[in-house]
């Protein structure tokens, strides 16, 4: 029996971080990178193969819930396109949106073209788009008043006078975080969205290398981060509906194949409302069969997820009994983020409790415990949902006045969507501790 060192735990902590995705390019990531049959890979590969196929550009989307693997599977997506020749760029579109507030179609195209300025690193020759929302602005005699001050367009971008001093303003700061500011941009250019769109498509062929032949590539991630208060949320779901139901079109780019990932309950509207090329949902692996019990797909899945864990910790020094790893993958449910979170807890105990390698059944059940606190607090209509669920057995389709919630569930693993020939769903197994279900 051995003691860690804080450093040692520290790597084996730095290594779990579940909110990092893998970047499959860089080296390093890509050695802890496990191919997961049943975790976004075959989606990402029929995505790419569309694009290979395609004589125009294409329009496709991804959704699952967080954490499943989807960034990493893009980032392979990204490497791969690139290997043979396309200009593939992930944008992470939350760095120019607010997460928590209803998003329009003006402030995203906007928030587009920001952060595809921003991934590519521009042009030398190439104005920012800063400007170029300046000239189409000036073009349409448009100011902006902001709490009473009017925010002027000039040739260098946009600026307030504020005190008698002039202040540039950060278009993509203002995006995300000034409602006043999205709000006056929304009423301004509600009247104007054609020539708005025609600068930002304009804009990003513009971003195309001169050298390019295979084609542009613009993976657009982190919509499906997009939810509201408790008091909003109706509403961020409303306004994510009509950006990729109503304003499809203007998501469609001639000079660029566009991917978005976007969240789980447009996995629920009908697909003649959604006109884009494939619509793709991630899956989480299943670790037991549908109706109960294990097989052959369970089994695969198992020592896939074993593999993950082997990649990133030394397991054989970690858990002298193979058994309690997987006690913790049947607790993750087959989860990703939550796998990590268990070996966290684990990692934290060894070090507040100086505990002595290999761990014992003990401490491997106290970390599940202090990862399953968090799903101990459910609602009634949460619960009387995931009971309906499992009596169901894992078949459901939503109705309307419960795709809200559904989604809800599946954005924070209390429910998990598998697919082993058919789409079925899991209550999650701390879940259905917290729910005393058998």
């Amino acid at each position: 029996m051995t003691t860690p060192s804080r450093a040692e735990l520290r790597e084996w902590a730095a290594n779990l971080r579940p909110d990092v995705p893998l970047d499959v390019g860089d080296p390093e990531d890509a050695a802890r990178y496990v191919q997961l049959a049943e975790a976004a890979r075959g989606e990402v590969d029929d995505m790419q193969a569309t694009i290979e196929l395609a004589y125009t550009a294409t329009t496709q989307l991804l959704t699952g819930p967080s954490g499943s693997g989807k960034t990493t599977e893009l980032y392979r997506l990204r490497r791969d396109l690139q290997e043979i020749g396309y200009a593939a760029t992930v944008v992470p579109i939350t760095d120019y949106v607010s997460e928590s507030s209803p998003l329009d179609i003006t402030e995203f195209l906007i928030a587009l073209a920001v952060g595809a300025h921003d991934a590519l690193g521009g042009k030398p020759d190439l104005p920012s788009f800063v400007a170029r929302l300046g000239g189409l602005l000036r073009r349409l005699n448009v100011d902006l008043d902001i709490a009473g001050v009017t925010a002027k367009v000039s040739a260098e971008g946009i600026e307030l006078g504020a005190g008698g001093a002039t202040v540039g303003l950060n278009l993509g700061d203002e995006i995300k975080a000034s409602r006043p500011f999205v709000e006056q941009l929304r009423h301004k250019l509600s009247y104007h969205l054609k020539p708005l769109y025609d600068e930002v498509s304009t804009f990003l062929a513009d971003l195309v290398p001169a050298n390019e032949l295979a084609g542009a590539v613009l993976i657009v991630d982190g919509l499906e981060k997009l939810r509201g208060t408790s008091d909003d949320d109706v509403d961020v779901q409303r306004s994510v509906e009509a950006l990729f139901v109503n304003h499809a079109s203007k998501l469609r780019f001639a000079s660029h194949h566009m991917v978005y990932t976007v969240p789980t309950y447009l996995q629920f509207i009908s697909p003649g409302a959604l006109p884009f090329d494939s619509r793709q949902f991630v899956p989480v692996p299943h670790l037991r069969a549908h109706g109960g019990g294990r097989d052959a797909t369970s089994d695969r899945n198992m020592e896939e997820l074993r593999e993950v864990v082997r990649r990133r910790i030394p397991v054989d020094r970690i858990f002298g009994d193979a058994d309690l790893l997987d006690e913790i993958l049947l607790a993750s449910g087959g989860h990703l983020r939550d796998i990590f979170r268990i070996l966290l807890q684990l990692m934290n105990l060894t070090l507040r409790l100086g505990l002595d390698l290999p761990v014992i059944r003990e401490h491997v059940f106290e970390g599940i415990s202090l990862v399953a606190r968090g799903f101990a607090t459910v609602t009634r209509e949460q619960a009387d949902f995931l009971r309906k669920v499992d009596m169901a057995g894992g078949a459901i389709e939503p109705d309307e006045d419960t795709v809200q919630l559904m989604a809800r569930l599946l954005q924070s693993h209390m429910l998990l969507a598998h697919r082993n020939g058919e789409e079925w769903y899991e209550v999650h197994p701390l879940a259905r501790r917290a729910l005393d279900l058998p």
